[in-house]
């Protein structure tokens, strides 16, 4: 037998015992899987509203909105979307589509829905979603992924805070 050697052996107490104790990280993130955060801004360009007439201010609209989609110290792209909405007071769900192209003409599209909430006073909202990212073009090709975000929107313009995770094949 030889001997064990506690020198050595004190090296990977304190780093075994953090990852035991926070529950082995290491090992909980699939392989190839991405998670990121990031801010869109946006500025709606075409804005439509019909009202409904069944209750007192009930609203549908359908929108469309453009920006920049910013990864958290990565590359930005162009965002578009396309977003409908039934409100009641100026609260209520929301749901659309968007692509996200980058500078090399590769994309992201994906599909959303949230809540609406006006702020009191009624000059600002708020929101809280998720979405799913559903397709990629080229160097996104095969991409599947989902995410969550806020946003606070000031009449047409505002932004989304998010946080997705993804994979690529």
């Amino acid at each position: 037998m030889g001997k064990i050697h506690f020198a050595k052996l004190n090296r990977w107490v304190g780093p075994l015992a953090l990852v035991i104790a926070l529950g082995l990280p290491v090992f909980a993130a699939q392989a190839g899987e991405t998670t990121q955060k990031g801010r869109d801004t946006f500025l709606c360009t075409d804005e439509k509203y019909i009202e409904v007439g069944d209750v007192a201010d009930h609203w549908v609209g359908v929108y469309k909105c453009e920006g920049i989609s910013s990864v958290a110290g990565g590359e930005a792209g162009i965002i578009e979307i396309w977003d409908t909405g039934d409100y009641i007071a100026g609260r209520g769900p929301e749901q659309g589509y968007y692509t996200v192209t980058y500078d090399d003409g590769s994309a992201v599209h994906g599909k959303f829905e949230d809540i609406l909430t006006p702020d009191e006073g009624g000059k600002t909202s708020t929101c809280k979603g998720t979405y799913q990212i559903t397709s990629g073009t080229d160097r996104f090709a095969g991409i599947k992924g989902s995410g969550s975000y806020n946003c606070k929107s000031y009449g047409s313009k505002g932004y989304y805070d998010w946080t997705e995770t993804y994979t690529l094949p």
